[in-house]
């Protein structure tokens, strides 16, 4: 796998759905769950698309078990790296 470059940031959750963010070349904090790792503005400019208002992960919070929770979250990080893919204007600033 590739170190991530300057630049690069990392979207993460937590198990209450709430979305943030960091250098990529830092450690993922314990607990948080990887949403995607891409240029801050591509990251961020893809996020606000399919993301709550709020930075929220849609329908995480109000699951009841964390299997359904782990699997809501690795559907949305699907939808941001479609949406990254797809959209090429993202990337530039």
């Amino acid at each position: 796998m590739n170190e991530p470059r300057v630049g690069y940031e990392r979207a993460y959750a937590w198990r209450c759905g709430k979305i943030e963010f960091q250098d990529a070349r830092l450690k993922l904090p314990e607990g948080a769950l990887p949403i995607a790792c891409a240029p801050s503005h591509t990251l961020r400019a893809a996020l606000a698309i399919c993301a709550r208002h709020v930075m929220m992960v849609p329908g995480v919070a109000e699951t009841e078990y964390a299997g359904e929770a782990a699997a809501r979250l690795s559907e949305f990080a699907k939808l941001v790296e479609k949406i990254m893919e797809d959209k090429p204007w993202l990337s530039r600033q």
